[in-house]
């Protein structure tokens, strides 16, 4: 390389830089963080954020184009091919949305801090509350909860004779609490019962619970009377969410829409008591199932399912060890056992692949080992979901 050709390209990198810094500067000054539906970015707002971002996007692609005429003259070319990047690359990167930004009337996963004039406790609050008060205690607690309505096997377990109907274990309970959208349930036994909740149609996602303490009927836990009094009872769920606390940046309907234009054979809705199906569901989130009956070939390159959490947060606690996009999805962590079996002279296993976009999980069923041809197809799924916004 030349003198000259170093001075140009030094000046080429400068003019980028300052453009850059101007355009950061202008996105400071009116950020491109949407936020929750329904307080949407206006349309002559869009219209100069996409006209600033096209400016930027020209200034890149004119520097990009001088630098590499400076770098890659006949005098000057790498000798190494694999240096140079292939143009024929197919490889998709996840572009993750921005994140929901809530009112300050909000906790950070959009629970309302009060309800009807009353503060909101969150899990730890509530559980030092009801551990330090030695009278009985009305107050609400915020949480996310796990919802399964379908049919459950309960083992026997033996039962303490000095306590035949004790809280403190929840054998078999259909709802379970996570503190965090998306994070590991808790477990409640000796902390918190639901057996006297009286709302019927608990669901899956944000609850705020109105709970008490030092219940009269703890004298039924017999030996364990006094963990019992200690113990939060749940009355019923006086709030079990709002817009605000929707899935977002992906609905239901988008998933929807984006399943159908990909496999059209595929229909998606909201998973039903009566099809749970067979796919081995994700805790906490919305769950759609496959209604429609499946493909017979090929066997792979088929939708098993789809999951929705609240946020793209909340789907990195639930699967945090997924990497997202198509890419993320050909990867061993992104396996999943949905069923097994064997007979006389067989045995098989059905495997999914997480595939994660943003605050959705697909379900997919794919070649194992996976094909190129799998990795594609997913690929196209993705894209259906990013058009739709």
């Amino acid at each position: 390389m030349t003198d000259r050709d170093g001075s140009d390209e030094a000046r080429i990198r400068a003019a980028f830089l300052s453009e850059t810094r101007r355009a950061e500067a202008d996105l400071r000054s009116d950020p491109l963080v949407p936020r929750p539906r329904p307080r949407g970015m206006s349309r002559s707002r869009r219209s100069r954020t996409l006209a600033g971002l096209v400016a930027v996007a020209v200034v890149a692609i004119l520097v990009a184009a001088a630098v590499g005429v400076v770098r890659h003259s006949p005098s000057t070319m790498s000798a190494n091919p694999s240096s140079v990047a292939s143009p024929t690359s197919t490889k998709m990167v996840a572009s993750p949305l921005p994140s929901a930004t809530f009112p300050s009337d909000r906790y950070s996963d959009g629970i309302p801090r009060t309800f009807d004039g009353q503060p909101v406790l969150r899990w730890g609050d509530a559980v030092a509350k009801a551990r330090t008060t030695t009278e009985e205690a009305h107050f609400l607690v915020g949480v996310w909860l796990d919802v399964y309505k379908g049919l459950q096997f309960c083992p026997a377990m033996q039962v303490d004779p000095s306590a035949p109907d004790s809280w403190t274990s929840s054998n078999c309970n259909s709802v379970v609490l996570s503190v965090d959208a998306g994070a590991a349930p808790i477990g409640l036994d000796g902390v918190a019962t639901f057996h006297f909740a009286t709302s019927s149609d608990l669901n899956t996602g944000p609850a705020i619970l109105r709970v008490h303490t030092q219940d009269s009927r703890s004298t039924e836990c017999g030996s364990q009377q006094a963990t019992c009094e200690a113990m939060m009872v749940v009355e019923d769920a006086i709030w079990t969410g709002d817009s605000e606390t929707d899935p977002q940046p992906f609905t239901v309907a988008d998933v929807i829409a984006a399943a159908a234009s990909v496999e059209p054979a595929t229909a998606l809705e909201i998973q039903t008591p009566s099809d749970l199906g067979y796919d081995l569901r994700l805790s906490g989130a919305v769950a759609l199932s496959k209604v429609s009956p499946a493909r017979a070939k090929p066997a792979d390159m088929q939708i098993s399912g789809a999951y929705l959490m609240p946020t793209d947060e909340a789907m990195k606690r639930a699967l945090p060890d997924v990497q997202p996009g198509a890419a993320g999805a050909m990867l061993k962590t992104a396996w999943k056992t949905t069923g097994s079996g064997s007979g006389p002279g067989y045995s098989y296993t059905v495997e999914n692949r997480w595939l994660v976009v943003d605050n959705v999980a697909f379900s997919v069923r794919t070649a194992s080992p996976p094909t190129a041809a799998d990795q594609a197809w997913m690929a196209s799924l993705q894209t259906a979901l990013w058009a739709t916004r």
